[in-house]
């Protein structure tokens, strides 16, 4: 367990995520976190509608209009899946290491300041969440 956790977050510290890809960001040929900056610009857009409305729900509406014309994405956003981006810490370039047990429990957590690029600035985010931070 051990030797697999050191792994892991010595992964962590070079860029490596033990996750899927996060909407904005794309592994390079190392496998570190590049923006993706026709995605990024898509992210910026649903932080600052966010900060108009303050509502997932419309956050949703108006990404999903817009996003289509935009490059020719085919994505569409739900209200959950809107609030999944304004939550993730990694769009501020950092990074936490989670590991879970079976019951969902939090067993072990890392935090990795200025991990990658950042798509979001720390303010942006900070007032988006409240000035939770979720590490």
């Amino acid at each position: 367990m051990y030797k697999s956790l050191e792994n892991y977050v010595c992964k962590g510290l070079n860029g490596c995520l033990n996750h899927a890809v996060p909407f904005g960001y794309r592994f390079d040929e190392n496998k570190i976190l590049q923006v993706h900056e026709d995605e990024a610009m898509i992210v910026r857009e649903i932080y600052r509608l966010y900060l108009k409305w303050c509502s997932y729900q419309k956050v949703s509406k108006e990404i999903n209009k817009t996003s289509l014309s935009w490059f020719d994405l085919k994505v569409r956003f739900s209200p959950y899946e809107v609030k999944q981006i304004l939550r993730d810490i990694v769009y501020t370039g950092d990074y936490i290491y989670r590991e879970y047990s079976h019951g969902g429990k939090i067993t072990f957590e890392k935090y990795f300041p200025f991990h990658h690029d950042s798509i979001v600035p720390r303010e942006i985010w900070n007032r988006v969440n409240n000035s939770y931070l979720y590490f």
